[in-house]
């Protein structure tokens, strides 16, 4: 069976001045007989279904007739009015009863509305390009009622898994609309908070990927939680079923689930830094918030780089051992702001020795180390060097 009728032609004259034909009333009156022709127990009090009755009228007059530039127009309602028969049960056969319905109440009004200002060949026409045009507008609600009915048919561990999916993944509007019936299907609130989990040591937890509170799509190392979840309860997840190491991640910031995606690469790039060693945490679940300034130094590793190769050439001849012990020292007085012998006690140093590295630093640094804007750099180089200095050492 053809569920949608080839176009008889490919030609699309114009028809000026439809709307000149018919007076308001005449207008009104193909509504209604195409709306009546429509109206079945499930759709008798169908909003959306007189909407597109209306819209698509309105269309094709606006459009002078013309059936591809008129159904585009209104495909998005065609889109939802497919979408509105398969919940409501109805098969191919009876969506395309449907369209035939609608076409045979289409021509039977449009015979009314027009009466004898148009006869002929122009009224031959006009009617070849309304069964084009209803053609075009079934295709748009197949579209809508295929993708819907496709849904439905999916366990409901599978439509969640697809909405992960498509949430954390790119969108474009027909992603966004797909959004949309997976969420109503699964019975989630786009507006509901949620956070994206990442981690920065392997897979997440299967625990928490299984919760029946999260969304895990196809990447096993992110999970969206309810951002009601506490930190102690994502710690617990944590620790991996098939060993005694706890798994770390980066907790995104919360947000609306419709815009979940807008956070999740800031997460990310939190769990990268903890992955290659840029910065420390020794916690199982990190909070992003947590990890502002790394991401402020690394998001930009070219800046990043050239304030260091601008600041920081001087600690080259330095021993690498040396080398971190003056930078830790430097970053501490710069950020703190606190008399050298109490970052002496802070560091576990010698007051003296703390004294010798400060007065090193000062002939290091003249006094571009009292300039705001210097220092601010500085500090910015320093928290991007030392993860590498101290690596270094350790190897």
């Amino acid at each position: 069976m053809t569920l949608v009728a080839t176009e008889m032609y490919t030609a699309e004259p114009p028809l000026a001045s439809i709307r000149e034909l018919m007076t308001p009333a005449q207008l009104d009156g193909l509504r209604a007989q195409i709306s009546r022709a429509l109206r079945t127990k499930e759709a008798s009090d169908n909003v959306l279904l007189f909407r597109v009755v209306n819209e698509s009228i309105e269309a094709f007059i606006a459009n002078d007739g013309s059936p591809r530039d008129a159904a585009s127009k209104v495909a998005p309602l065609l889109w939802e009015i497919g979408e509105w028969l398969a919940r409501h049960d109805f098969d191919a056969d009876d969506v395309a009863e449907f369209f035939r319905q609608a076409q045979a109440a289409a021509q039977r009004g449009l015979a009314c509305a027009i009466g004898p200002s148009m006869t002929g060949e122009r009224f031959t026409q006009l009617r070849e390009h309304v069964i084009v045009y209803l053609q075009h507008l079934h295709r748009h609600a197949w579209i809508g009622w295929e993708r819907t009915r496709v849904i439905l048919a999916m366990p409901d561990t599978e439509r969640r898994h697809q909405l992960a999916s498509s949430l954390l993944g790119p969108t474009d509007q027909s992603m966004l609309e797909q959004l949309e019936r997976l969420a109503e299907s699964s019975g989630i609130d786009l507006a509901s908070a949620y956070a994206v989990v990442v981690s920065a040591t392997g897979d997440i937890p299967q625990s928490m990927l299984d919760d029946p509170e999260t969304l895990a799509g196809d990447n096993s190392s992110e999970v969206l939680v309810p951002a009601g979840w506490s930190l102690a309860k994502l710690s617990e997840h944590a620790l991996s079923a098939d060993s005694d190491q706890r798994v770390q991640c980066v907790l995104g910031p919360s947000a609306p689930l419709g815009g979940i995606a807008g956070t999740a690469a800031l997460t990310r790039r939190g769990a990268e830094l903890l992955r290659e060693g840029l910065t420390f945490d020794p916690r199982s679940i990190v909070p992003c918030t947590d990890l502002l300034a790394s991401l402020v130094v690394d998001g930009n590793p070219r800046l990043t780089d050239l304030l260091v190769a601008k600041h920081l050439e001087g600690f080259d001849a330095m021993t690498p051992l040396r080398r971190v012990s003056t930078g830790e020292l430097l970053l501490m007085w710069l950020e703190r702001g606190i008399p050298v012998n109490q970052l002496a006690r802070d560091l576990g140093i010698p007051a003296q020795t703390a004294h010798s590295r400060m007065k090193n630093i000062r002939v290091m640094f003249g006094d571009t180390i009292e300039d705001s804007d210097q220092r601010l750099e500085l500090i910015i180089a320093l928290q991007a060097a030392l993860p590498r200095w101290r690596a270094a050492v350790d190897q």
